[in-house]
């Protein structure tokens, strides 16, 4: 764009005519209809996601999983739970009692002092760790990688330097110690295929060697050339896999067992198979498909996966802290003790007590706009029946107080960013400029049959043909199909129409005066007959061209029907021009010259 003063003062007053249009829009009650409300509310709920997070804190969570990504670590773990029955029962909450924390306590400072002392590391883990898997792995986890531990355990293990251990972290389950014994630059994802021999834990020496058999036979007929696929659907014991030729889901590192992973990942090349080998479920061979590497220039994307794990919370509650700030949220009840004594009891019995503190539809937050009350968030705790706990409570009151002030962002989102605002106006007032256009000139401009021929009057001989054709143009799918169209025209011209039918319908045939310069060859060899060269198209491949079956060499004048798009055009311009003229009279304009003569200064400069 031109930066000139004239330009300037063009573009000012296009901009005049579009706010003059919009407010018309407004005054019409256009923005009240129902479809410019549904538009404009679907507009909303698309473009609010990026303003509603804290998108600093989460580019740097991906920035940081990008990096760790790069590499594999190989970790031990010992783990002391708070309660004996959380390996059992991983996926249920276990509130420990104070003796059960005493006990854990205790237990993890005595694995730390052995440690000090140089104890062996595995030898510990038996001793002590409550892992499930620690009888046979001695503690060894065998590879991790990113997003394969919990956020916080990510952040033990990540900093270590090989053979290095960690201090002890307390999380919601016990305790944990690691140690990092090697790392590896990362190997990504595999796809893989396996045979399975499954062997049951407390089968004997006869059963374990059966099995170890039968998978060395399978494995010496995969060398001989026997198809993987067939032998995995006749032999393989995996219910996940054997139904599809062995073909398991997408391996990355730190799902399986720490063999099986050690074993897949050691594999060279695609297609390659291992010898079979052994874990807890019995013998394995398994196949390498493809490996599907982390660089940064693969299809893995660092966001999507940040943004869907648990780490994203800490980016969710970093902007519930902001909304909180920025809509100037009070608390209006602060004796929460009693407020959770108040929610306990409506917990239990679904009625509400006495209290000198609480007031019944009491207000709990208050906002600029809006009230939020103690009826909504004893029906929130309700939805959730919680374990009756002050803690669990105090948890639930943080993430309601979060999740009002969020919502009450979103709904006054323009209030609190500029950029969201701007955005918003924009697609609203560009609506209502279309829907104003729509019924002040455009539907007028294509109806009204009488203007448009008494414009046509009055300046028939603006509108005329300069060098033009009568011509058959055609688009086919393919060569094939426009080279049977183009024997087709050559047989019988005045048959075109059937030309539709070739390619299954798909070729399309239409006909019309053209001007030469819209004909994409040299003007000179055209004449009656003439069939323009094969135009292929880069993208679809389809191929077009034109037949030639009239000339007109000079100038002539349009019929009304000829020039009834360019009528249309110029009814709308005048139609328009008019219009604008009464909204300048309606809603006077002033300029402030000052402004002006300084974004000139500005924007010449």
């Amino acid at each position: 764009a031109s930066n000139k003063p004239e330009d300037i003062k063009n573009y000012l007053e296009l901009y005049v005519r579009f706010k003059l249009k919009v407010q018309a829009a407004y005054d019409m009650k256009l923005d009240t209809l129902l479809r410019q409300q549904e538009e404009v509310m679907n507009f909303r709920q698309q473009i609010e996601e990026p303003f509603l997070r804290d998108n600093a804190m989460l580019n740097d969570l991906t920035a940081e999983a990008a990096k760790r990504g790069e590499k594999d670590l190989r970790i031990s773990h010992i783990f002391i739970p708070y309660r004996k029955d959380y390996a059992a029962n991983p996926s249920v909450q276990l509130i420990p009692s104070p003796a059960d924390s005493a006990a854990a306590n205790q237990k993890i400072k005595e694995v730390q002092e052995l440690l000090k002392k140089g104890e062996d590391f595995g030898k510990l883990a038996l001793a002590y760790s409550s892992d499930p898997a620690v009888t046979t792995n001695k503690g060894d986890l065998g590879y991790i990688t990113v997003f394969s531990l919990p956020y916080q355990l990510e952040n033990v293990v990540y900093p270590l330097a090989i053979n290095a251990v960690s201090e002890p972290y307390r999380s919601t389950a016990g305790w944990h110690i690691f140690k990092k014994t090697d790392e590896r630059k990362a190997k990504g994802k595999i796809k893989a295929q396996q045979i399975l021999i499954a062997v049951d834990a407390q089968s004997g020496p006869v059963e374990k060697n059966k099995a170890a058999a039968l998978a060395d036979s399978l494995y010496n007929a995969l060398k001989a050339g026997s198809s993987f696929e067939t032998l995995a659907s006749d032999y393989s014991n995996d219910p996940g896999s054997a139904g599809t030729g062995g073909m398991m889901p997408v391996i990355g590192v730190g799902e399986y067992d720490a063999e099986f992973e050690n074993k897949l990942f050691s594999l060279a090349k695609d297609g390659d198979i291992a010898a079979p080998f052994e874990t807890s479920l019995g013998y394995h061979i398994v196949k390498r498909k493809e490996l599907i590497s982390r660089e940064p220039d693969s299809e893995y994307s660092w966001k999507y996966a940040v943004s869907t794990d648990k780490r994203a919370d800490l980016a969710k509650r970093s902007f519930e802290k902001t909304c909180i700030q920025k809509t100037g949220m009070k608390k209006i009840v602060r004796d929460e003790r009693e407020l959770f004594r108040y929610t306990d009891s409506f917990v239990a019995t679904k009625k509400k007590i006495f209290s000198p503190v609480i007031k019944d539809n009491g207000v709990l937050f208050e906002f600029p706009a809006q009230k939020i009350t103690i009826q909504q968030w004893l029906d929130y705790v309700a939805a959730r029946n919680p374990e009756r706990t002050e803690e669990i409570y105090k948890k639930l009151y943080d993430a309601f107080a979060g999740e009002m002030s969020v919502a009450y962002y979103r709904k006054n989102l323009e209030k609190y960013s500029p950029e969201f605002k701007a955005q918003y106006a924009e697609f609203m007032e560009g609506n209502l400029l279309f829907e104003v256009m729509e019924r002040k000139v455009w539907n007028k401009s294509s109806s009204d049959s009488v203007a448009l021929k008494n414009l046509y009057a009055r300046q028939k001989s603006k509108y005329k043909w300069s060098k033009s054709a009568d011509a058959i143009m055609v688009n086919a799918p393919e060569t094939t199909e426009a080279d049977n169209a183009k024997s087709a025209l050559l047989g019988d011209p005045k048959n075109w129409r059937s030309i539709a039918e070739l390619g299954a319908g798909k070729t399309i045939v239409d006909s019309g005066r053209v001007e030469w310069s819209q004909i994409p060859v040299n003007s000179d060899l055209l004449k009656v007959g003439y069939i323009t060269p094969m135009a292929v198209n880069s993208e679809d491949h389809s191929v077009s061209f034109t037949y030639i079956v009239n000339l007109y060499p000079s100038e002539s004048p349009k019929s009304y029907e000829d020039a009834k798009g360019q009528l249309i055009n110029d009814y709308q311009t005048e139609l328009e021009a008019k219009w604008v003229t009464e909204l300048k009279k309606k809603y006077p304009v002033k300029v402030n010259p000052v402004v002006l003569d300084s974004l000139d200064l500005e924007l010449t400069n």
